[in-house]
């Protein structure tokens, strides 16, 4: 005993080692530094123990070191006797917890404080592949990777964890679990204690998402149970359940006034009032927050903040809303930071954080989420395209290849008209040919457009030759009639942006790329490597961020109308805030794509999602989500009502201004001609 106390001490029960820093002459200060137990703990104690008679008060200074062995030794005995459970005790104990609610794997953690160490290690080792035994160690990395709920797959499957050492390497493991955020539904925790005083010491390191049995000994074949429990104020507790009492079947008697494992679907149907946080940003129509003269932000409107109300109102919670500094969705960043709302939540500022989040594999590395409650795509928003300029619409009824086959027909005809002529003068010795090679173009050209032929054709091969272009004057005129009016009635568009594939073209003729900054949308494109992803990260403007990557989505619809911008933004919020402007002005890709499923981000092991969860789930069953987006989307729907005239409607001035433009033209052409023969004439 002497050696393994006194030349071990870091080994000890910390009560023990209090009592051997006390006998060393060591101040309360310094045993509260190196215990990390208050110094009011550590005078409680010490009075505690000179009340009890176990501490002597005389004076420690220059106390020898083999008495303050013995009066280690002497603690150990007195303050353990009748407190540590013997072997056989231990497993019927670790039995009945495990017939209570079998877990699918269990876990011993031990340290060399504990009693019949050979003995029980095999006892371990017995109770079967489901068992794994641990030896604690200094350093917890092991542990992390084990109870980690995001370590794999397990993190749904419940497990019991039996922590068999000192109080002290007990509280280094619960200041881990709260650093690594190990906090877990499906992870329940068994304490063995030797006193009900460590109750308090143990309380201040538990955050809701710990699930804690403790153990207490309080006589032969009687055992008090105690088991935490969340009060109003968030902070758990341990609450006295009751007690085992042993019978003569080597059973154990129930004697518990409550589950020894909380059902927290009963426990949280009822939160009596409690006060929970969400942390959101202003968003449109998911949700919209309002500062107060308190300095804090309250929600007013939003499909979001009517499902807040209805939960709180369904499981009896008051809200708070927060807001976080940066005003960003956020995440994990690489240098092991977490920003923005999942920051909030990661932090604990929060509760939970409900503002059009995706729901993401990396950020389910710090956070856990609800079951998605809407689901949608993203899409792009550009302005509706604009009518094309139809000063030259004449002319677009044929192709420039038409036009040009046309115009050579016309020259064509006309010599050969005119051939005609002279041969038809040779062969019968007439004095002059039926008429010029001027008369013959202009009349072919005539005909073309339904003229009169004003010329006089005597001989057959002339009237022929008439006879079939007139046909083809026929046919021309009537597709270029009717394919004139079809462009005028129609109006012709630019070319809409209808997907990913369009962007390329797009960027070039003058529109510019943006996306919300900082956001699981930007990472969709900065994190492909090859593909469209990728080839589209490529056409955002990266040397000027500010143009093409935007903090929130809502501030970009005016420059889709002015400047030429194309947003990279989810289908809900992209149809609010265009309709809240008029949509008509702008225009939605029909191809959408990375479909989006949103969830409320909750603390990691929070024991009441699984409540939440299920009244998600009624929500979205009964409809009411969808309710809620339609009634929000009404809100704005006045600014879209378009009033149409029926019937067929006259052309306008716009529609026909090629011919006027051809009139000017044919004006100014005849008037430089006019100049040209006045000035050869008088040369």
């Amino acid at each position: 005993m002497d050696q393994r106390y006194s030349d071990r001490p870091e080994v000890l029960d910390i009560r023990a080692r209090l009592v051997w820093m006390w006998y060393q002459g060591m101040s309360a200060r310094r045993i509260s530094y190196e215990t990390g137990l208050s110094t009011t703990t550590v005078y409680r104690w010490i009075r505690r123990w000179q009340e009890e008679g176990n501490v002597c008060t005389k004076s420690r200074s220059g106390r020898p070191r083999n008495e303050a062995k013995q009066m280690v030794a002497q603690y150990i005995v007195l303050s353990g006797k009748n407190k540590s459970l013997t072997t056989d005790e231990l497993r019927d104990i670790m039995s009945y917890f495990q017939s209570v609610v079998p877990p699918h794997q269990s876990y011993i953690l031990f340290d060399d404080t504990m009693e019949e160490m050979d003995r029980r290690i095999e006892m371990f080792h017995e109770m079967g592949s489901e068992t794994t035994v641990m030896e604690f160690e200094s350093d917890l990395d092991k542990l992390v990777k084990i109870f980690s709920s995001k370590s794999s797959i397990i993190s749904t499957t419940r497990r019991h964890v039996t922590l068999l050492c000192s109080l002290n390497n007990t509280i280094k493991i619960f200041k881990m679990v709260a650093a690594r955020n190990l906090e877990n539904r499906a992870l329940w925790w068994i304490v063995i204690l030797t006193s009900n005083e460590e109750t308090a010491d143990l309380e201040g390191l538990f955050r809701e998402g710990s699930q804690v049995i403790a153990i207490q000994k309080e006589g032969k074949d009687s055992f008090r149970l105690y088991s935490t429990r969340a009060e109003n104020d968030g902070c758990l507790r341990f609450h006295d359940i009751g007690k085992l009492i042993k019978n003569a079947n080597n059973g154990y008697k129930n004697q518990l006034t409550s589950d020894v494992f909380l059902n927290a679907e009963d426990f949280y149907s009822n939160f009596e009032g409690r006060e929970i946080t969400f942390s959101a940003v202003n968003n449109n129509p998911f949700i919209v927050l309002e500062k107060q003269n308190t300095g804090g932000v309250a929600a007013v409107a939003g499909f979001e903040h009517t499902l807040i109300k209805s939960l709180a109102k369904a499981l009896n919670f008051s809200y708070r809303m927060v807001t976080p500094e940066d005003g960003k969705w956020g995440g994990p960043l690489p240098n092991g930071s977490v920003v923005g709302m999942i920051g909030d939540v990661a932090k604990r500022i929060a509760h939970f954080a409900i503002c059009e989040i995706t729901i993401t594999a990396v950020r389910e590395e710090v956070i856990d989420f609800s079951y998605p409650y809407y689901i949608e795509s993203l899409t792009l928003v550009s302005r509706t395209p604009r009518e094309k300029n139809r000063t030259f619409a004449v002319f677009s009824t044929f192709t420039p290849e038409v036009w040009l086959y046309i115009a050579i027909s016309i020259i064509l005809i006309g010599v050969l008209l005119h051939i005609e002529a002279l041969i038809m003068q040779y062969s019968m010795a007439l004095e002059q040919p039926s008429f010029t090679l001027n008369d013959s173009l202009f009349n072919v050209f005539g005909c073309l457009l339904k003229q009169e032929n004003k010329l006089n054709s005597e001989f057959w091969n002339q009237k022929f030759t008439f006879v079939f272009w007139y046909i083809f004057c026929l046919i021309v005129s009537a597709l270029y009639s009717g394919i004139l009016i079809a462009t005028l009635i129609k109006p012709t568009f630019d070319k809409p942006i209808n997907g990913l594939i369009d962007l390329p073209s797009s960027v070039k003729e003058g529109f510019t790329l943006v996306i919300t900054a900082d956001t699981t949308n930007e990472l969709l494109f900065k994190s492909a490597t090859n593909g469209i992803y990728a080839e589209t990260w490529k056409l955002f403007n990266h040397k000027e961020r500010s143009k093409s990557f935007i903090k929130h989505s809502a501030d970009s619809y005016d420059g889709i109308l002015e400047d030429k911008l194309v947003l990279i933004n989810g289908q809900l919020s992209s149809r609010y805030l265009s309709m809240d402007k008029g949509i008509r002005r702008y225009y939605f890709a029909r191809d959408t794509f990375a479909p989006q499923f949103y969830g409320a981000a909750a603390i990691s092991g929070l024991p009441f999602l699984p409540v939440v969860d299920k009244m998600l789930l009624y929500m979205m069953e009964g409809g009411l989500i969808a309710k809620w987006v339609d009634n929000e989307f009404q809100k704005v729907a006045g600014n879209n009502t378009i009033v149409e005239a029926s019937g067929s409607k006259p052309f306008s001035i716009k529609q026909l201004q090629a011919a006027f433009y051809i009139l000017v033209i044919g004006f100014i052409t005849g008037t430089i001609a006019m100049i040209f023969e006045i000035v050869l004439a008088n040369l």
